[in-house]
């Protein structure tokens, strides 16, 4: 069985699409020379966001989500916070 590398990164995308803080999620698969997963994951975030839960959490459904999907064990899931961005707010009218 073959699996490429857009097919994970898809999978990444499904699992951090469920998460309305992160605002711009791009991400990156590596194998090693033992097949093991390596996923790298930028994200823009809201200015609101606890990063750390966010992290932690995204980890974890994301390794799940690829082993439960794949069968491929996921070595390690490194996120990258590139940006906090503060969330627009709607104009009361007066």
């Amino acid at each position: 069985m073959m699996i490429s590398k857009e097919t994970i990164e898809d999978l990444v995308q499904a699992v951090t699409k469920q998460y309305k803080m992160a605002k711009e999620v791009t991400s990156r698969v590596e194998l090693d020379k033992e097949n093991n997963v390596n996923i790298f994951v930028n994200l823009v975030v809201g200015s609101d966001t606890v990063i750390k839960d966010l992290s932690a959490d995204l980890q974890d459904k994301i390794k799940t989500k690829v082993k439960e999907t794949t069968d491929l064990e996921v070595k390690e899931v490194n996120i990258t916070v590139k940006k906090a961005v503060q969330e627009k707010q709607p104009k009361t009218a007066m």
